[in-house]
């Protein structure tokens, strides 16, 4: 059993890109990454701001293969995203002709950004930054980087492991990015899986059976 709580250091941290390595072609990491970043900007409800949450995910995808390719990890190039404005990243993303060549697929998915209207950029910046926000807490950092002990949906393939995550209510809403990208990273683990290896997955919302107040 492993348990699974972003928030407590003594639970199991999880491996964002355990399916995917440096082995792969763009093309296939890309197919991951577009998993995840489907799972941080999920379409707006309001098909008015369609097009900046559609262009910060765009960005963000060709932005996390780049990084990568740099080798660094999830929460590294998360890092480097967040540390400067869009519009700089990608500037410095196309410039570098040794891991962005022009022919790259990072290349072509952000050079339609490069010098576009500083007002549209601006939006687009804010909708990426709102969603990546929960990405500097310290305690999520723990649990996507430094955290010794990662699982994975890829355990769940001997039929010996299970999964728990265990969340604080009130933290729920906080955390709900966060925990959209967990779950769809396992149940987009079961695409591969053969009939003959069944999962189990239940979803509870029930509040806690036992509550410690001091």
């Amino acid at each position: 059993v492993r348990i699974v709580n972003p928030v407590d250091r003594d639970s199991w941290g999880w491996n964002v890109y355990y399916n995917i390595s440096q082995e792969d072609t763009d093309d296939e990491i890309l197919r991951h990454l577009d998993t995840i970043c489907q799972s941080l900007i999920p379409p707006p409800a309001d098909e008015k701001n369609a097009f900046f949450y559609n262009s910060a995910r765009d960005i963000l995808k060709a932005a996390l293969l780049y990084y990568y390719r740099c080798g660094r990890g999830f929460i590294d190039s998360l890092n480097a995203i967040m540390s400067a404005s869009i519009a700089d990243t990608i500037q410095a993303i196309l410039t570098d002709t040794i891991h962005c060549p022009k022919t790259s697929k990072t290349y072509m998915l952000l050079k339609r950004f490069d010098a576009k209207d500083s007002d549209a950029m601006q939006d687009i910046e804010l909708t990426l930054f709102e969603k990546l926000s929960i990405f500097s807490l310290d305690s999520i950092r723990y649990f996507l980087r430094d955290n010794p002990n990662k699982v994975s949906p890829r355990d769940l393939a001997n039929g010996m492991t299970s999964i728990y995550l265990v969340l604080e209510e009130s933290r729920l809403d906080e955390l709900s990015d966060l925990v959209r990208l967990l779950t769809t990273q396992i149940i987009k683990s079961f695409e591969t899986r053969s009939e003959d290896s069944p999962v189990t997955m239940l979803i509870s919302t029930m509040r806690p059976v036992l509550s410690v107040t001091a």
